[in-house]
């Protein structure tokens, strides 16, 4: 599992990297979309990061964990990494949806230019999209919930000692183990929330670009007869 997660890891961060440093070579002002491409990969190379790094960050005397060199300060840091990583991908990946939808839905309008969408939507959900990362991050650090995971490849929102959620000899922890789950629940419930805003943001693409393509078929339609009457006359 470790090897399969660093080889994967390694090639989302090589690749987000040249993506990163394409964009940010020729600069962040040519629009709203490559400055989401670009918080996108930022993104994807923290969350990469810390995958490269999970398997040796948990501390040495975590038995599950067969690679681990570390300790708890290291788990916590890799943990951070990671979830606010992650937590910046999913709601990033949902923004470019967003931006997708006010596009292709008031492209035909000229209603949602760049810069209209710059200062209507971008900087204020690029603000809400960091802040609450940040939150979610900082308070799992402080409640001290970044421990190893009992697959023992990476550091998340996991019990204290690892493994006393699966193993009833052990006894978890208390409050630790305890925040862990409430931060757990909260990390899941953000990630479905944003899985589900990216369905909603496709599915109404999908239902106007459908619309449009009938509104389209129903003009041709009737335009038809008319041409050739005039060609006839």
């Amino acid at each position: 599992m470790a090897s399969i997660q660093i080889s994967a890891a390694s090639l989302s961060f090589i690749a987000s990297l040249v993506v990163a440093v394409s964009i940010g070579s020729v600069g962040l002002r040519d629009g709203p979309y490559k400055r989401i491409i670009f918080s996108l990969s930022v993104a994807d190379i923290m969350q990469s990061f810390g995958m490269i790094v999970g398997p040796f960050a948990p501390p040495a005397s975590a038995t599950q964990a067969l690679w681990s060199i570390g300790n708890q300060t290291t788990c916590s840091a890799q943990g951070t990494i990671f979830m606010f990583g992650g937590c910046m991908f999913i709601m990033n990946s949902v923004f470019l949806s967003f931006y997708y939808l006010c596009k292709i839905k008031r492209a035909n309008d000229g209603m949602m230019t760049d810069a209209m969408f710059s200062a209507r939507y971008e900087w204020k959900i690029h603000t809400f999209n960091i802040l609450l990362s940040l939150a979610i991050t900082i308070t799992g650090l402080s409640l001290r919930t970044f421990n190893s995971a009992p697959t023992g490849t990476t550091c998340l929102f996991a019990a204290f000692p690892t493994g006393c959620w699966q193993d009833p000899d052990i006894e978890c922890y208390e409050p630790i183990s305890t925040y862990a789950a409430y931060m757990g629940t909260l990390h899941i419930s953000v990630t479905s929330l944003c899985f589900l805003g990216i369905i909603v943001c496709m599915g109404l693409i999908l239902w106007h670009v459908a619309a449009r393509n009938k509104i389209m078929k129903a003009m041709l339609t009737t335009s038809v007869p008319g041409t050739t009457t005039s060609e006839q006359d």
